[in-house]
């Protein structure tokens, strides 16, 4: 009788491990991802079984920034496992802030990566000077940028002039930027924009175009029966000018002798009152003309 074969010691222990062990069919993914301390991945909609080639970038935790020139990626290799990564992020500031009066510098426009202690400094953009403060400002130990002292300010326009029958309100500075209402006086309507600005003119500043002011007028006044008035034969009546009426002989004049042009809506102008009356005199030696007079009227 023939015994069957036994295993020698330690070849068992083998054996279990190679049943263990995946069928190369059933390899040609990656598991888990690495951990980072400091950050994660951008996806996080899978955790494991990544197909061969597959790249994963990963993002900064919060108060965290990318180490200029350090890899952000992991690529699942062709033995399933990860490429290697290091720690890529630490702590920085951001991007320096971006004020409306200065620029970065050429110099530091090109930084991303700002440990503590790191300075930036800025330009002052046209249309705005130097102030005496220095241009800089520093990333702060608490992970923020220094607050940015005013080093450049708006270049000055100078006093603000009105129109003729005008004048500037509202006026709060003079500097770039600055915008300043105009009104007319009172008679007067404005032709063109209701404001100036202080603007760029190259690299110096000026103040926009100034509108005019032009004076409210009235069409021609009324005319009345057996009278006239002293306007002639003009067509156009400024404001506040007026014209006086007088009767024909043998009429007599009722209302106001004069009328006034007044504004009515800053734009057009409007005769005052009502024009006068020209009434025939009745005299008890010239009845009969009277009435003639009367009867034609």
């Amino acid at each position: 009788m023939v015994s069957a074969p036994r295993c020698r010691p330690g070849a068992r222990g083998l054996l279990t491990l190679l049943l263990l062990l995946p069928l190369p069919g059933a390899r040609g993914q990656c598991g888990a991802l690495p951990m980072l301390s400091r950050a994660v991945p951008s996806d996080t909609s899978r955790t494991e079984g990544f197909p061969i080639s597959t790249e994963v970038t990963y993002r900064c935790l919060d108060g965290f920034v990318k180490i200029p020139g350090k890899s952000d990626t992991v690529v699942c290799l062709s033995n399933s496992e990860w490429s290697n990564i290091g720690e890529f992020c630490n702590g920085g500031c951001g991007a320096p802030p971006r004020l409306k009066s200065a620029a970065l510098s050429m110099e530091d426009a090109t930084k991303n990566y700002c440990p503590p202690g790191t300075t930036v400094s800025y330009v002052c953009r046209t249309g705005y000077e130097s102030t005496e403060l220095r241009h800089v400002i520093t990333c702060l130990e608490s992970l923020t940028w220094s607050e940015a002292p005013e080093f450049c300010r708006g270049k000055s326009c100078g006093v603000p002039k009105g129109p003729e029958h005008g004048r500037a309100v509202d006026i709060t500075n003079d500097l770039y930027g600055a915008r300043v209402n105009i009104i007319c006086d009172e008679g007067f309507r404005l032709l063109g924009r209701p404001f100036i600005q202080c603007v760029l003119k190259g690299h110096q500043v000026e103040w926009s175009q100034l509108p005019t002011c032009q004076a409210i007028t009235c069409s021609p006044p009324p005319n009345i029966a057996n009278g006239m008035h002293n306007g002639g034969n003009v067509e156009i009546f400024d404001y506040n000018s007026s014209v006086t009426y007088k009767c024909d002989d043998n009429f007599s004049l009722t209302g106001e002798a004069s009328i006034h042009c007044t504004p009515k809506d800053n734009i057009n102008g409007v005769w005052n009152g009502s024009a006068p009356e020209c009434k025939v005199i009745i005299t008890q030696d010239k009845p009969q003309l009277a009435l003639f007079l009367a009867c034609i009227k």
